[in-house]
């Protein structure tokens, strides 16, 4: 059989192209870079191929590496056997055993200050709302109250979670991108020059996770560590300097990294055993280490565990555990953390009467989660409109936003929020004055409104 393979593969003749794919025919073990599985993509992919039927080799332009879980169609832009390269090689997959995949975390909504990006399904990006330094990503500096498409930009699998001006994306294969406000270097491109357009973030590749804080970013990688970039005013780098750092940076002594969150001065990172570790900004404890001492350096979050998600405000942080409660802390000025008070915590506190939620997104002031039947819930400061409830009146506990449902993925910016439903449709409420809502107004919007796509 892994004779046949290659016999057969080396009939149909043999491309000189660069392959990030390749098969042992000693152990019948396939490496991938990256792989496609309908929304999903993942990284360093390695099967065991038991059993299969060749289908096919192409010529041409080497395609996307794909896999079709219905039929066990695997499609590779080009794979290298046995020291021979082949393009658009389409094989069956009989019998097979996964060994390792790293999924990337998918992130289809992000919201920043004053605009808004999503991803569609055909893994391009439409961002509309405040353009003043160009992160709408369209070549310009104009603000578009509707939806336009990133142009040149696709193959892209996760938006990093976002809420500052400016926007970073992992693309299929691991790399990453940004575009947007570089006043600090936190397009990661080793300039502080802004961009208007998507520029790939220097040496950093094989990225599962984004997060973009005011003026920093940062990425989890397939090893489970973390490099960080741009400001560095309040530590939020981690690199125990307050030095900025165009280019990525990797955050010492921190490993087993599963997802990550930025505030506008401080992240957090939750590790695979459940547990949190923040670093940065800590004026009102939103580092949860029951101080108010800013930490340039990676510091545990005492007595929390079993954390499933995590997201940053601006300066509060909020986690969802894996019983399907959530935990905040820091800032409280509008009741954002949930507790019915609008007393500031330094320690995680449980959001009064929340249970069943599986994702939760942190703005300024207000905050929101999806629960498991879909509907969502927000709290917090409310001016704009941002909790969604038809008022403009605070709310200190969750408030069920009327009327949505079937809720998918959630964002929050600055002073307004939106939900992708399950048929892709996406709404958003709140602050409206750059069109961020996208439905060509610049009007405030009290309830979910539809986004004009």
């Amino acid at each position: 059989m892994k004779q046949t393979l290659f016999t057969v593969l080396a009939l149909l003749g043999a491309a000189h192209a660069h392959s990030a794919s390749s098969l042992d025919t000693s152990t019948n073990r396939l490496s991938m870079a990256s792989v496609t599985v309908g929304d999903a993509s993942y990284l360093d992919v390695s099967a065991t191929i038991s059993a299969y039927t060749l289908l096919g080799v192409g010529n041409g332009t080497p395609g996307a590496d794909t896999f079709n879980p219905s039929n066990n169609l695997l499609t590779m832009g080009s794979v290298v056997v046995q020291g021979a390269t082949y393009t658009n090689v389409r094989v069956q997959l009989d019998a097979f055993t996964l060994l390792a995949a790293a999924p990337i975390r998918q992130k289809r909504l992000s919201l920043g200050r004053s605009h808004s990006c999503f991803l569609k399904s055909d893994r391009t990006v439409a961002c509309w709302g405040q353009n003043t330094h160009g992160q709408l990503g369209d070549n310009t500096t104009v603000p578009k109250p509707i939806p336009n498409t990133v142009p040149v930009f696709g193959n892209v699998a996760a938006l990093s979670a976002t809420g500052g001006l400016h926007n970073c994306a992992v693309k299929t294969d691991g790399t990453v991108a940004c575009w947007g406000f570089n006043d600090a270097g936190q397009l990661g491109d080793n300039t502080m020059v802004s961009k208007p357009l998507p520029t790939t973030v220097t040496g950093v590749n094989k990225v599962t996770a984004l997060a973009a804080g005011l003026g920093h970013t940062c990425a989890v990688k397939t090893d489970g560590t973390v490099a960080c970039w741009g400001s560095n005013v309040s530590g939020q780098l981690g690199d125990n300097t307050v030095v900025n750092k165009p280019v990525p940076t990797t955050v010492p002594g921190l490993s087993n990294v599963a997802s990550i969150a930025a505030g506008d001065r401080h992240t957090c990172a939750v590790k695979t055993d459940g547990t949190v570790a923040c670093w940065g900004l800590n004026r009102y404890g939103q580092l949860g280490d029951n101080t108010v001492v800013d930490k340039p350096f990676p510091t545990v979050v005492p007595g929390l565990g079993n954390v499933a998600a995590i997201t940053a405000g601006v300066y509060h942080t909020c986690a969802v555990k894996a019983d399907g409660t959530v935990a905040c802390w820091g800032w409280n000025f509008a009741g954002q953390l949930g507790d019915n008070t609008t007393v500031d915590k330094s320690v995680p506190t449980t959001v009064a009467g929340l249970s069943g939620a599986v994702a939760v997104e942190a703005g300024v002031g207000h905050t929101c989660a999806v629960k498991t039947d879909g509907t969502v819930a927000c709290w917090g400061y409310n001016f704009q409109g941002q909790l969604g409830d038809n008022t403009v009146v605070n709310k200190l506990i969750p408030t069920t936003v009327p009327g949505l449902d079937n809720v998918t993925a959630l964002s929050t910016g600055g002073y307004h929020s939106c939900a992708k439903k399950t048929d892709d449709a996406v709404v958003c409420w709140g602050l409206n004055d750059d069109g961020q809502i996208g439905d060509g107004t610049l009007v405030n919007k009290l309830v979910r409104t539809p986004v004009g796509f």
